[in-house]
């Protein structure tokens, strides 16, 4: 049995069909991804920026398009040459996320950015080891309170290393 809106993918079934379903479901995914590749996800970007123009005010203006969802999702920004600050880069919780410090030298000297990337953990070696190669990142810009602290934050949704 199926349900919900448009955009939902739940569905009902007896609790002794679930092995059944997960195996043929598994099946079916493996045969449309080509075998040793993970499936890619196409992001649309809507405007390449520079950090110097990730600021406050630039977000207030932003929450006027609310409310984000189906229909209308949030903008996703992409910028370029980003380093990781040095010492910044760390895992968070037990599901694989990451945070760091991203900085932009070339476009936006001196201006730094917090980041997240949930479930981009996998990026955490490569970001360590390379600390020098410039990445290019895309992300949905938000505001992060941490401690009575109100800072920008950028949620990310994938990077590139622009080798």
């Amino acid at each position: 049995q199926f349900g919900g809106h448009r955009a939902a993918a739940g569905l009902t079934l007896p609790v002794e069909n679930l092995p059944a379903f997960r195996a043929q479901f598994m099946r079916e995914v493996a045969a449309r991804v080509p075998k040793g590749q993970q499936p890619v996800r196409p992001v649309d970007i809507d405007s390449w920026l520079d950090f110097t123009q990730l600021t406050a005010d630039f977000l207030t203006e932003m929450h006027r398009m609310e409310p984000y969802g189906p229909g209308n999702p949030a903008p996703v920004f992409a910028s370029a040459g980003l380093l990781a600050v040095p010492g910044s880069v760390r895992p968070v919780g037990q599901a694989g996320h990451l945070k760091l410090r991203l900085t932009q030298p070339e476009q936006a000297p001196g201006v730094t950015l917090d980041a997240i990337g949930f479930g981009l953990g996998h990026y955490l070696p490569r970001l360590l080891e390379q600390p020098d190669v410039p990445v290019q990142a895309c992300y949905i810009l938000e505001m992060n309170e941490f401690r009575g602290q109100r800072t920008l934050q950028l949620r990310l949704l994938d990077l590139r290393w622009e080798e």
